[in-house]
């Protein structure tokens, strides 16, 4: 949100350029940091640097054909009965 103030409104190129050197710096941090500072067996990063926690992954998502399942097993279920007009 804008600040209502247009004497402390930044141009859009301003915010753009904190932004792009906020993510710059802290892919350096991440890139130049002691190894042992986050294990990375244990966290994931997201597109904006941010670790996050991995999880166990659930076994049905460890199967090769989990999708090939879960497809069959829909088109195997009967559609619900249509409800009878009354006439």
């Amino acid at each position: 949100m804008l600040d209502p103030n247009p004497l402390l409104q930044k141009p859009l190129h301003l915010h753009i350029a904190n932004r792009t050197q906020a993510e710059t710096l802290k892919y350096l941090y991440l890139l130049f940091s002691p190894e042992d500072l986050l294990p990375l067996d244990e966290v994931v990063f997201n597109t904006e640097a941010h670790p996050l926690p991995m999880f166990d992954m659930p076994p049905h998502f460890k199967k090769a054909n989990w999708r090939k399942e879960a497809v069959a097993t829909a088109a195997s279920v009967p559609p619900p009965a249509a409800a009878k007009r009354a006439t």
